[in-house]
């Protein structure tokens, strides 16, 4: 993580995060199969645990979780709602044959 420790586990991502959110208001972090940590205003945290799938490949799993973010932030959906959405729609893509 930007010159910190690894993300590891989820609880290294939580502390990633709120180390983060002392500079920005938003911040996510990814911790791959394990999961994420959020922060939004120094107030709204949260984590959600990695959904199990079987990996086939996981190139192009960072550009499926930001994509999808972005999209359901933009109908105005809340972050939990968007990287719940985001992260499933990783996992479906590292699952994925093709």
């Amino acid at each position: 993580m930007m010159g910190s420790d690894p993300v590891l586990s989820l609880a290294s991502a939580e502390t990633a995060a709120k180390r983060l959110a002392e500079q920005f208001e938003t911040v996510i972090v990814t911790a791959g199969s394990k999961g994420l940590a959020a922060v939004m205003s120094g107030d709204v945290d949260f984590s959600l645990p990695g959904e199990v799938v079987q990996v086939v490949s996981s190139h192009g799993a960072g550009d499926a979780f930001i994509g999808t973010l972005c999209a359901v932030l933009r109908r105005g959906l809340t972050l939990r709602e968007a990287c719940k959405d985001a992260s499933h729609a990783a996992a479906q893509h590292v699952s994925a044959v093709g």
